[in-house]
C-alpha cells in the first residue's frame, strides 16, 4: 500500500480515503487487464499522447466516487465525504470555479488526458472526474458503471464502450453531464 500512495498525500486522508480509492483501482485494472492504459510517445517534456483507452478522469475520478462511497455508513452520491474530498482537491486546483457549461465541457474533455500536468490540471482529473462519474452512476446506475468496464475490455475503444453501455457517445455524455458538473463543482467551498 505504501508504494501506491503518492508523496503529496497528507496524513489526514491516508487511512480514511486513500485505501478505498486504491482498492477501486485494483478492480479497474483487473477487469481491463487486456486494455492498454497509456499510449505515450517521446520523452518528457516532449511527450505526446496517443489514443486514450481509459480516460484518466474515469480511473481517478471514479476511484474517488467509489472510494468515498465505500467508507461512509450510509452512502449517498453527494455525501459529506465526497464534499470533503472534492473541496480538498479543489483547494489545490488552478480552477477555483467553472464559469459556464462550455468551460465545464472543455475541462471534461481535457481531464481525459494522462498528461494533465502539461495543462496545469493534475488534480482536476480527480475532482472533476469524481463529479463526472458521480453523475454517471446516479443517472445510469452502478450496474452500468460495472458494465462500462466490461465493454471497455471487449471493445478497447472508450467511445464504443460508452455507446454499448448507455447508447451515447462519450462527447454526448459529457454534454449531458456538463450542467451537473458545473453546478456541483461550484457548490463546493474551497
Amino acid at each position: 500500500y505504501v508504494g501506491a500512495v503518492c508523496s503529496c498525500a497528507k496524513p489526514e486522508s491516508l487511512l480514511m480515503y486513500n485505501i478505498p480509492h486504491e482498492v477501486t483501482h485494483f478492480y479497474q485494472f483487473a477487469v481491463t487487464a487486456g486494455t492498454p492504459k497509456q499510449n505515450f510517445v517521446g520523452e518528457w517534456p516532449n511527450v505526446t499522447e496517443g489514443k486514450i483507452y481509459l480516460p484518466l478522469s474515469l480511473l481517478e475520478g471514479s476511484a474517488n466516487t467509489i472510494g468515498s462511497a465505500l467508507i461512509v455508513p450510509h452512502p449517498g452520491w453527494y455525501s459529506d465525504q465526497m464534499n470533503w474530498h472534492l473541496g480538498r482537491t479543489k483547494r489545490r486546483s488552478v480552477v477555483p470555479t467553472i464559469e459556464n457549461e462550455k468551460q465545464a465541457l472543455e475541462l471534461m474533455q481535457q481531464v481525459r488526458s494522462y498528461l494533465p500536468e502539461k495543462l496545469g490540471y493534475a488534480e482536476l482529473g480527480y475532482s472533476l472526474g469524481q463529479l463526472i462519474w458521480e453523475y454517471f452512476i446516479a443517472q445510469y446506475g452502478i450496474e452500468n458503471y460495472f458494465k462500462l468496464y466490461s465493454n471497455i475490455e471487449t471493445f478497447r475503444d472508450f467511445d464504443e464502450a460508452m455507446m454499448a453501455t448507455i447508447q451515447k457517445t462519450e462527447s454526448d455524455f459529457y454534454l449531458e453531464a456538463a450542467p451537473y458538473v458545473l453546478r456541483a463543482y461550484n457548490a463546493i467551498s474551497k
